[in-house]
């Protein structure tokens, strides 16, 4: 299936951001700044890289519906709408090892 590129004009501009807030986490991480500032970008990029694999979906479902498009089926976007959710709701924090007091992380074992 192919999406409609002037649709997803939000999406790309969603994505930009999370790419500038993503190399954010990398300048804040090199110049050894605080965990909340850490975890507040990691935060920001999570969420928009979520909003935009969500946009993403419908817009698929949304073509699916409009224009019958038989190259993607319900199942599976059913299953790609699944997988997105399931990765946003079960992410798990990861300190590389070290305690962050700040939010009192500690890594899963």
């Amino acid at each position: 299936m192919e999406l409609d590129s002037t649709e997803l004009t939000p999406v790309v501009n969603r994505l930009k951001r999370a790419q500038g807030q993503l190399a954010a986490v990398t300048r804040i991480l090199e110049e050894g700044r605080g965990c909340k500032d850490i975890v507040t970008q990691l935060a920001a990029v999570s969420k928009a890289l979520d909003r935009a694999g969500f946009s993403i979906i419908v817009s698929g479902l949304v073509q699916c519906v409009t224009k019958e498009d038989a190259s993607m089926n319900t199942k599976d976007l059913e299953k790609l709408f699944l997988s997105l959710a399931w990765a946003a709701t079960n992410r798990k924090p990861n300190t590389g090892g070290r305690h962050c007091a700040a939010y009192r992380f500690r890594p899963a074992v």
